[in-house]
C-alpha cells in the first residue's frame, strides 16, 4: 500500500496525496495566528479549483486570510463540522477600547441647512481579551456630517477608511460608511439609531460587515459627554450583540 505524502506551500497550506485524492488544510501556524475562527466558507462539492487560486476563506476574530488551492482539481467534500465549531463568536468577551480624537471644522446651520461637519480619527489597541481584540492596532479616520431636522431631530452620514491586519501582519485598507437618525428629548438627553455598513471595498479580508446600533447620549456635565449604545450585528462575522460604553470630553 503507497503511504501518503504531505506537501506544504510558502502560504501556510499544506496537501496530503493519498492516492488519486488530496485532502487540503492550514498549517498550524498559520491557525495560531488567526487564532479564534468565527467563519469557515467552504467550497461546494464538485466545485473545479485551479492551482494557486482561491479554494476557501478562514476568518477570525483577529484576521481573515484566503485558503488557496495547492493542486488543481474537483472538490470531492469539505469537512462541513468546521462551519459548526466557529462559535467563539458568540462567547461574551470585553473588545477593544478604541482612543480617538473629533475635530469639528464647520459649524451647522439648520436655518440653511448646512451640516455641522468634522473630521474623526482613531485608534483601537489590543486592550481586550484574545477572543474579541485584533493583534494590531487598528487605525481608523471618519468625516462626519450632521444635519439638523425638525422637532428635534438630526440626521448623520458618516463615510471613513478603516486599517485592518492581515494573517501576515500587513495592512488593508477598507471602506466603512453609516447613517445616523438621531433625536433631543433635553439639552441633556439624546437618544438614536445608526446603521453601518463596514468593509464596502473589495479586499482580502472577507466580506462585508453590517451593524445596527441604538444609543443613548448623556451630557453629564461641562465638556462631558457619556455614550451608552447597544449593536446588533447583522453579518456572519459580526458579533450578535454587543454593548459599549464611551466618555468624551470637550477641550
Amino acid at each position: 500500500k503507497r503511504m501518503s505524502e504531505t506537501r506544504y506551500t510558502d502560504q501556510h497550506e499544506w496537501v496530503r496525496l493519498e492516492g488519486g485524492s488530496a485532502t487540503v488544510g492550514i498549517t498550524k501556524f498559520a491557525a495560531e495566528q488567526l487564532g479564534d475562527v468565527v467563519y469557515v466558507e467552504l467550497p461546494a462539492a464538485g466545485k473545479a479549483v485551479k492551482a494557486g487560486a482561491e479554494a476557501a476563506v478562514v476568518e477570525s476574530v483577529k484576521a481573515a486570510s484566503e485558503v488557496y488551492a495547492p493542486v488543481s482539481g474537483e472538490v470531492t467534500a469539505a469537512n462541513e463540522a468546521l462551519a459548526a465549531a466557529t462559535d467563539p463568536l458568540h462567547r461574551p468577551a470585553s473588545g477593544d477600547a478604541p482612543l480617538g480624537a473629533r475635530l469639528r471644522v464647520l459649524q451647522g446651520d439648520a436655518d440653511t441647512h448646512i451640516p455641522c461637519v468634522s473630521w474623526m480619527a482613531d485608534v483601537q489597541p489590543a486592550t481586550g481579551f484574545d477572543l474579541a481584540h485584533t493583534s494590531i492596532l487598528r487605525p481608523s479616520v471618519h468625516l462626519s456630517a450632521e444635519w439638523a431636522l425638525a422637532d428635534g431631530l438630526s440626521l448623520g452620514v458618516m463615510p471613513g477608511m478603516a486599517f485592518e491586519p492581515d494573517l501576515g501582519g500587513r495592512r488593508s485598507s477598507s471602506g466603512t460608511v453609516s447613517v445616523t437618525l438621531g433625536k433631543a428629548w433635553s439639552p441633556q438627553l439624546r437618544t438614536y439609531l445608526d446603521v453601518a455598513r463596514d468593509r464596502v471595498t473589495s479586499l482580502p479580508l472577507g466580506g462585508p460587515a453590517s451593524t445596527v446600533d441604538a444609543g443613548v447620549t448623556i451630557l453629564a456635565g461641562p465638556g462631558t459627554q457619556l455614550d451608552l449604545a447597544v449593536t446588533r450585528g447583522l453579518s456572519p462575522t459580526v458579533p450578535p450583540f454587543q454593548a459599549g460604553l464611551g466618555v468624551s470630553s470637550r477641550f
